[in-house]
């Protein structure tokens, strides 16, 4: 027995509208990839703050030393060590790239330190090993960063005595926060 297969007369093709469809799409396709590299819209996607371990502790100093105008006892040496911030492990953060914002409980903004503002606030002020951090150095594993009182009495404003505050490690180049660690004044 012999198999016959059918003629097939029908010449018909794709359709015309799928046709134009299909062009449209893949014209579409392409313009959005060459306007992405003729605007270099995908520059900033590598942008990522680097990773890091870093801790907050109270740095253990008598703060609470004399009383202010009634006010709540404070230490008002300058230098005073409040915090230590510590890096426990992971990549540099170069100081220059680097900010620290301290909250409060409520969310209030406590200080704000980095390189525009000197490494200085109303309340406190910033040193590593001694010494203001400069644009060129790095805060590497094992660094510890002391956040201290500054040279003025509105600290008691700012800082106070068994409050839990809230440090955000930002890196500035991405925007993106590095950690955020909590310590309590003791």
């Amino acid at each position: 027995m012999k198999l016959e297969f059918p003629k097939l007369d029908d010449e018909r093709g794709v359709s015309p509208v799928i046709g134009v469809i299909l062009m449209v799409a893949i014209t579409v396709i392409l313009a959005a990839v060459i306007g992405a590299f003729v605007l270099n819209l995908g520059s900033s996607v590598g942008d990522q703050a680097p990773q890091a371990s870093i801790s907050a502790t109270d740095a253990g100093a008598v703060y609470n030393a004399t009383e202010v105008d009634g006010g709540p006892a404070i230490n008002t040496t300058n230098d005073t060590p409040m915090f230590y911030i510590n890096h426990q492990s992971g990549a540099d953060i170069k100081f220059k790239n680097m900010k620290i914002v301290v909250q409060s409980e409520d969310g209030a903004k406590a200080a704000s330190f980095s390189g525009s503002t000197n490494w200085t606030d109303a309340g406190a002020n910033i040193t590593i090993d001694d010494a203001t951090p400069t644009s060129s150095t790095t805060f590497t594993t094992g660094d510890q960063i002391s956040v201290n009182v500054a040279d003025n009495t509105s600290v008691a404003e700012e800082f106070t005595d068994d409050t839990t505050y809230k440090f955000l490690i930002i890196d500035t180049n991405s925007g993106n926060t590095i950690t955020t660690t909590k310590a309590t004044l003791q």
